[in-house]
């Protein structure tokens, strides 16, 4: 898993990539379950999911850009 994009790298598992289509799903919907966001990314990155989606998930998070709201099991976008 890379940050930072470089030429040996693949695009698909960038982890700016996959928060940029994070946010991009989160500006359609404002809040998705959890579940329902996993389950979207694992039917695009099959097995890879497990290797990328949380840590751009914790990147977002860290960012500000993201909250989750535990009681919901809600991603939530903060703008």
């Amino acid at each position: 898993m890379y940050l930072v994009p470089n030429k040996f790298m693949k695009f698909n598992s960038c982890m700016l990539k996959v928060g940029a289509e994070i946010i991009k799903i989160l500006l359609e919907n404002k809040e998705i379950k959890y579940s329902t966001l996993y389950d979207n990314f694992k039917k695009i990155y099959k097995e890879d999911t497990d290797y990328i989606f949380l840590p751009a998930l914790n990147f977002l998070y860290l960012l500000g850009k993201i909250e989750y709201k535990i009681k919901k099991d809600m991603v939530e976008l903060v703008q």
